[in-house]
Formats: C-alpha cells, structure tokens, sequence
C-alpha cells in the first residue's frame, strides 16, 4: 500500500497525523470485528501456503483456490484448480526443491464483504545442496493475494501473483 499523504496539525508531539491508502482509507485506524475475523481468515490461508510448500505440499495449495483462481509467478500463468495443481505437483517432485519461505511484511485491505486484498514480501531459501544443511538464498519476491468469500463462508483464493524482485523462481 502507498501512503499518498500525510495532513500535520502542528508541531506538538500530540499532533494529529492522518496518513491514506491508495483507496483513501485512513491507515491505522481500528479495525472492526468483522475485519479482524477476515484478516485471520486471510492470513492463516496465505501462510499455510508456503508452510505446504515447504513440507512439499505444493499441489494441496490448489484446493484452496475457487476453480478458476489463477497463479502468476514470475511472468508464468496458471488458470484453473487443476492446472495449479499439475503444475505445484510438478514442482513438489523436482528431487532439488527444498524450500524454506520466509513471510513478511504482511498487509490486509478488505475490498467489499466477500474481497479481500493481501501482499506479503518473501525471501526463499533453497534447502537443497550438497550438505543438507546448506542454506542458500534463492529470491526475494512480493506477493499480492485476491481472496473471495465462499458460499460455505470460508475464504479462497481467486488469484495470487508473485513478482520476483531478485533471483528466480
């Protein structure tokens, strides 16, 4: 989220200081109940899915996409449950990936009743080398989820796109 502007009422250390989101929303203020249930909902489906990742679940992370959610990671597009699925399964029996995800940065935006917005940045490590321990840097990404209400009142991903700021996917 990009602060757009920030209003100072004066100098006193007990100023007031209003700083905006992108969409006009004041940034710090109280979240409402139903906002914060939302938020956890969000958030516990964004980090099982690196923690899945990491255990080498990959292709499980498809089952909580809607049938036509969408992966971009890095410039390549994956459409459909089924194909997140083929291709995280794919990637879960590459002998050489290992992986330990660290989450961060993690910003919630409630969009309407049934959207919600989150972006997390990642740094990947590569478990994979010549000593089991070795830990190698393999990126640093960020990540922005757009996440749907179902019908049976839980939350699932409609798209997430990953762009990579350095190293590779």
């Amino acid at each position: 989220m990009n602060i757009v502007r920030q209003e100072i009422a004066s100098n006193d250390w007990k100023s007031s200081i209003t700083a905006l989101d992108t969409e006009g929303r004041r940034i710090g203020t109280n979240l409402t109940d139903h906002e914060v249930r939302v938020r956890l909902a969000c958030e516990e489906l964004v980090m099982i899915t690196y923690r899945w990742a990491d255990e080498g679940r990959r292709a499980d992370v498809a089952d909580l996409f809607v049938d036509d959610g969408s992966i971009e990671l890095g410039g390549h597009l994956m459409q459909g449950r089924d194909t997140i699925r083929t291709a995280l399964r794919a990637r879960d029996e590459g002998v050489h990936r290992r992986t330990h995800h660290v989450v961060t940065n993690f910003e919630f935006r409630l969009a309407s009743p049934d959207r919600a917005v989150t972006r997390v940045a990642l740094l990947v490590y590569a478990l994979s080398g010549a000593d089991e321990h070795e830990l190698a840097p393999r990126c640093v990404a960020v990540s922005e989820d757009h996440l749907v209400l179902g019908e049976d009142g839980g939350w699932r991903f409609a798209k997430r796109v990953t762009t990579l700021l350095a190293g590779e996917a």
